[in-house]
């Protein structure tokens, strides 16, 4: 709660300054990890399970979702961000009487400031430093 409000707080403060510009953004793409520990954890739930399920999906790249705000202030930007990610894996085995299914379910939320520092900028083209906090 208190981490909340303090990027309530942040915003609220970026939204106040008029003399910058403020740029909304929302990011999207294709997240890839190794997830070995929950891999292991599914493996671990088969091998132990007495129906011996198949594996359906076990935790594949995923769409993730990252909206931000952003303050523009000649070289150096400060911004915040929220990313959503979301996997899974699924083990499975069906029959004429009925299905059995294990769900592993992993979603997760995150929250960064960044600051970004501007070393070169063209008409077309800018290239920046970005460190999130």
């Amino acid at each position: 709660m208190k981490i909340s409000l303090l990027y309530f707080v942040m915003l609220f403060q970026l939204l106040r300054l008029d003399a910058q510009t403020t740029r909304f953004g929302f990011e999207t793409g294709i997240g890839s990890f190794q997830m070995t520990d929950l891999k292991n954890e599914m493996i671990r739930v088969i091998q132990t399970n007495t129906l011996q399920p198949k594996v359906v999906s076990n935790f594949p790249n995923y769409v993730y979702f990252q909206p931000s705000i952003t303050l523009c202030n000649n070289n150096r930007n400060w911004g915040i961000s929220l990313t959503l990610i979301s996997t899974g894996a699924r083990a499975s085995i069906r029959d004429y009487s009925g299905e059995y299914r294990y769900d592993n379910n992993v979603i997760g939320y995150g929250t960064s400031w960044f600051e970004e520092l501007r070393f070169y900028n063209d008409k077309k083209f800018s290239l920046y430093f970005h460190s999130d906090l």
